[in-house]
């Protein structure tokens, strides 16, 4: 799942990393092909250590996510945040291997 907002930072990362503008579209159109593209309800009153962060949590809620997985440290400082719960790629593997988790 992603959103507009994330899809705008990605193609900047891009671009910083010198990726062209032609290949960079053609990652986001592959990327929009592939996952579903919510529009996000706007959350104000959120405390997180970084504020950009705001557009990941805003677009979990509005897909109705169970899960983020990530390797930001400023997420998984949340643990959880409003049932959407924060884990690593590993952790994610690990509990994938043993049935932990099922709704995935």
């Amino acid at each position: 799942m992603t959103s507009p907002a994330i899809l705008d930072e990605l193609g900047e990362v891009l671009t910083r990393l010198g990726v062209g503008d032609h290949e960079a579209e053609g990652y986001i159109m592959r990327i929009m092909e592939v996952s579903d593209v919510v529009i996000p309800m706007r959350l104000d009153e959120v405390d997180v250590r970084d504020r950009g962060d705001v557009k990941i949590l805003e677009c979990a809620l509005s897909g109705g996510s169970d899960y983020i997985v990530t390797g930001d440290e400023d997420l998984l400082s949340l643990g959880e945040y409003r049932g959407v719960k924060m884990m690593r790629t590993m952790e994610l593997l690990e509990r994938l291997s043993t049935n932990e988790v099922s709704d995935i």
